[in-house]
């Protein structure tokens, strides 16, 4: 589901109706996740598996993490959530690479059409994998380096299990951020999870956000991609040094505006009187 299209503005629109009704209150958090996983497993629902294994192990990690009170089992947990992520993090992005690798060197005619590695040459790449999969490792890091810094301090990591995976799904499948990123911060997303009113909605910083946001993904980012598809093999062998520095940096105009959105409502939070 893509942010530009008619489909997600009907999707946006439903979830924050939902999520405002007065009687839908004391269940905002859970309105959020579930709402995020609808976003999520859209176009392929079968790849909602890996991001709720994704919450799982970090959830549960974490609150291990935190409920330990020896340094060395906080480490354990923490080691070894970091080594399951990035162990599934590198098969779904290198597996089919290194897999070709092996076949084309030592199996090139008679490539295997079924079983395991069948299974790796065509494994696909989950949207979003790395910003969650880098996500919940700093959930763990962050409760690691809270915990180990003063056993005593207030922790992130809910003392009720259902109720920190509940937290953690928000974390990670948090939709406006879950395909794009940016990589957040426990430490600054688990404070602001609490209750939300209609009233203290800021409308001037939405309507602001939404334009420029808008503005750059579909006026400028949109339109640059229809011509520096050139830098694309073989196009560019065709193409002068002068124009392919001008596609580059039309590229990097088109990165940036595919981006900045978030960027700018950050610097703008933080230097509001330049706005």
């Amino acid at each position: 589901m893509l942010f530009t299209t008619s489909t997600f503005l009907v999707f946006f629109l439903i979830t924050f109706c939902i999520y405002y009704f007065p009687l839908c209150r004391k269940n905002q958090i859970a309105i959020l996740v579930i709402a995020s996983f609808i976003f999520y497993a859209w176009s392929s629902p079968i790849l909602l598996i890996l991001l709720v294994i994704s919450i799982l192990i970090n959830g549960l990690a974490s609150f291990q993490v935190g409920q330990a009170e020896k340094k060395n089992k906080q480490l354990f947990w923490a080691l070894l959530a970091v080594v399951i992520n990035i162990s599934i993090l590198s098969i779904f992005k290198y597996g089919a690479l290194l897999t070709h690798l092996v076949v084309d060197r030592f199996n090139p005619s008679n490539a295997p059409t079924e079983g395991m590695i069948a299974l790796l040459l065509y494994l696909p790449l989950p949207i979003g994998i790395s910003f969650y999969t880098f996500e919940g490792i700093s959930l763990v890091v962050d409760v690691l380096r809270r915990k180990q810094k003063d056993s005593q301090a207030i922790s992130i990591v809910d003392s009720n299990l259902i109720n920190h995976l509940l937290n953690t799904s928000f974390f990670v499948a948090f939709f406006p951020h879950l395909i794009a990123g940016p990589i957040l911060k426990a430490h600054n997303f688990y404070p602001q999870i609490s209750t939300k009113y209609f009233k203290d909605i800021p409308w001037d910083v939405v309507f602001h956000s939404l334009v420029v946001g808008y503005f750059l993904k579909m006026v400028v980012a949109d339109n640059l991609k229809d011509y520096t598809f050139w830098l694309a093999f073989p196009y560019y062998q065709g193409l002068g040094t002068v124009t392919n520095l001008f596609l580059l940096f039309g590229y990097s105009m088109q990165i940036f505006a595919d981006f900045a959105g978030y960027s700018l409502i950050a610097i703008r939070q933080k230097f509001p009187q330049h706005w």
